[in-house]
């Protein structure tokens, strides 16, 4: 009776545990852009955030416990640690064993903390929390553009762009963009009124930061949420009309990508072609060009994990050295183009697997349950996809735009463990749905379990 006791007592620290844990990973990935850029942190001051990691380690493998092997299982077990695997295995020949190695380690912190936390702590909790930091980073960007203007604005040709703590105007249009969708879906907590403020006062930061990735992508997300709640409103089923098509859809699109990707790299002449005209796409294609030549020479493995840029080789060749805007690139301003180099093809086809063929499938099955949060998650890849187009966050380590990407990911697939685990057991003995329920859900069902059946009259 003492061992049941305690055991009861350990995982009622399971909720604050995940809650800790989860809100370090956000504050971390938020903060980390104020961090590298603002010159008012001390290269001494930056290395105590390695103590936060180290309790989000601490924390992690104390949930573990707490939660039981079962129901670890069941949280992590996704398509994504093929990637970490595979990204783990590039250390096997990458040259800089140093930068994989750190970079796949908080890859595999960031999935792990985002994905426990949202399993733990519920979709509807740990979307409030989500909410919470995106309105105070956008109070404390605010505030750095009027206050501490030398910082918190970007001099870009004659006009000084909004950017707040967040290094770049694409990053603070990226945060605003995010911050738009998670208010305008699946948000029934909050006041109407506050969520117009919310959005209004992001869509003005917005539009002032002016990163047009975020200005053009926006509109294409939200069009993709309001297409699942239109789907929604015409169908009475509507997961079982639609799944079917997704999937095919799909796999078919999964397929086109794949075999085109073949075709460009046999191809080689004419993929090279394709960037020939380096002045293209503000300078992009610059960047782009020794990137294909790259991956053209490692078709199959890639450099390694994490370790093309921020190398002590200059990765786009001695051209760069002479021209200012190249000089200090450390990403490929394309997410699919990055992940791609690093992890070669068969990397490459499970990140495109993980965030594009198999959410809009889960999707398919959450409309008919949860509209308004398939809407949202819905949108939310969809921006951040768009946004990989010439941005790059695509898996990419403890990214602020692949938190976000990793975060929608795990609601939907705490949507699907969740149906799957009430299918397979009877919600009436609680012994079994201890194991996989979440504590406030399971409260509510027990509460639910012990009132009197209603007496019909």
């Amino acid at each position: 009776m003492t061992f049941e006791n305690a055991h009861s007592k350990i995982k009622k620290l399971l909720m604050p545990s995940s809650f800790l844990s989860f809100s370090i990973l956000l504050f971390l990935a938020i903060s980390t852009p104020f961090v590298e850029m603002s010159g008012l942190i001390t290269e001494d001051q930056k290395k105590n955030r390695l103590y936060a990691y180290g309790v989000v380690i601490v924390l992690q493998i104390a949930a573990t416990f707490m939660r039981g092997w079962k129901r670890s299982v069941s949280i992590f077990c996704t398509p994504i640690v093929l990637l970490l695997i595979w990204s783990t295995a590039s250390l096997a020949w990458t040259q800089h064993i140093d930068l994989t190695g750190k970079r796949v380690f908080l890859l595999a912190l960031v999935y792990s903390g985002i994905f426990s936390g949202v399993c733990d702590l519920g979709s509807r909790r740990s979307l409030t929390i989500v909410r919470i930091f995106l309105v105070l980073s956008l109070l404390f960007n605010v505030i750095f553009v009027f206050l501490v203007p030398n910082i918190g604005t970007q001099v870009y040709g004659e006009f000084n762009l909004w950017r707040g703590g967040m290094a770049h105007k694409n990053i603070a249009g990226m945060l605003c963009a995010v911050t738009i969708i998670l208010f305008t879906f699946d948000c029934q907590k909050f006041s109407t009124t506050f969520r117009a403020g919310v959005i209004i006062a992001s869509f003005v930061f917005l539009y002032f930061s002016w990163s047009k990735t975020a200005l053009i992508a926006l509109p294409i997300a939200l069009s993709s949420g309001a297409v699942v709640l239109y789907i929604r409103r015409r169908y009475k089923s509507p997961e079982s009309r639609i799944k079917n098509y997704v999937v095919i859809a799909a796999r078919v699109f999964f397929c086109i990508v794949m075999l085109g990707l073949i075709l460009l790299t046999v191809q080689r002449e004419f993929f090279m072609y394709l960037t020939q005209d380096t002045t293209s796409l503000t300078g992009r294609a610059a960047i782009w060009r020794p990137m294909i030549q790259f991956y053209l020479d490692h078709p199959l493995l890639g450099s390694g994990y994490g370790a093309y840029w921020d190398s002590s080789i200059n990765p786009l060749g001695i051209s760069a050295d002479s021209r200012g805007s190249l000089k200090d690139i450390d990403q490929g301003h394309n997410g699919y183009l990055d992940i791609l180099i690093q992890v070669g093809f068969p990397g490459f086809a499970i990140a495109i697997y993980c965030s594009l063929v198999l959410p809009f499938r889960q999707i398919a099955t959450m409309v008919g349950l949860t509209a308004q949060r398939a809407a949202a998650i819905s949108a939310l890849i969809t921006f951040i996809m768009l946004e990989n187009l010439s941005e790059t966050s695509l898996f990419s380590d403890d990214n602020l735009g692949s938190t976000f990407l990793i975060l929608a990911l795990a609601y939907l697939h705490h949507h699907k463990i969740k149906l799957q685990y009430r299918s397979q057991a009877d919600a009436t003995d609680p012994n079994v749905v201890d194991k996989f329920a979440n504590p406030v859900e399971l409260r509510l069902m027990r509460q639910n379990s012990s009132r009197p059946p209603a007496q019909s009259h």
